[in-house]
């Protein structure tokens, strides 16, 4: 019995963000995305850092702190 591993386009279709692009523009933006897996307490970016990067969450959760 094989696996099949999901591709990064076929986790992209299952993101609703991304529901209205086709097979074909998922493919192009799958070629560019990185998928990661941090652990927990990963600090993932900081107030100032350049929005240079997009995260979508499929397991766990995020806390979003901001120091006052």
């Amino acid at each position: 019995m094989s696996v099949r591993m999901a591709t990064t386009a076929d986790v992209l279709a299952g993101v609703p963000f991304f529901a209205l692009l086709d097979d074909a523009e998922r493919a192009v933006l799958a070629e560019r995305v990185d998928l990661i897996e941090e652990p927990a307490g990963t600090v993932l970016f900081h107030v100032g850092d350049p929005g240079d990067e997009l995260y979508v969450v499929l397991r766990g959760e995020v806390e979003i702190f901001i120091k006052t």
